[in-house]
Formats: structure tokens, sequence, C-alpha cells
């Protein structure tokens, strides 16, 4: 008889963080990718942000606009944020 895998409280997810950090553990999983919606409320117009990371620091960023493509190319950056805050006058 197969049983429900328990989700952890908020309290030890915390704490399974803090001993990861500083036993110096490797994350299991990593964001491969990640899509955005974003909609305008005024004019009800979608805007979808898609980010696939292809390299350690080189990021696939598309990003359409009422179903255009505006904007598809690679980008370089640590992190997602970083790559967001790159692209961020694209998405306004």
């Amino acid at each position: 008889m197969r049983t429900k895998k328990q989700i952890p409280a908020a309290d030890e997810l915390a704490t399974l963080a803090a001993q990861s950090k500083t036993e110096g553990a490797k994350p299991s999983q990593v964001l491969r990718s990640c899509r955005l919606q974003f909609q305008n409320p005024a004019t009800f117009e979608v805007t979808s942000v898609y980010l696939t990371r292809t390299d350690a620091r080189r990021y696939r960023v598309k990003i359409f606009k009422g179903g255009k493509c505006q904007m598809a190319q690679y980008v370089e950056g640590d992190d997602f944020l970083e790559v967001l805050q790159k692209v961020n006058d694209y998405i306004n």
C-alpha cells in the first residue's frame, strides 16, 4: 500500500535550507527554465517572458507581446534575476 509523501512544514524547510548552506551541500535540483506572464491592466495586453538556461552564464530569452515575438536572443548573467533586470526594457 502506498502512502502519500508528506510535505515538510515551512519551519522545517528553513531548517533544511540552513543546514545545506552550512554543510556546503549542493542542491539536487537547479532551475532550468521559467515562464512569466504580465498583463497590462489598462489595455489587457499580455506579455510572456520565457527564460531558459543553456550554459553556466548564458540564457535564452524570448519575449512575446500580443502573440508577436518582440525579442529572441541569448543574454549573459549569473542568475535569472540578473537576466530579467537586463531585459526589463523589453518587458515594459
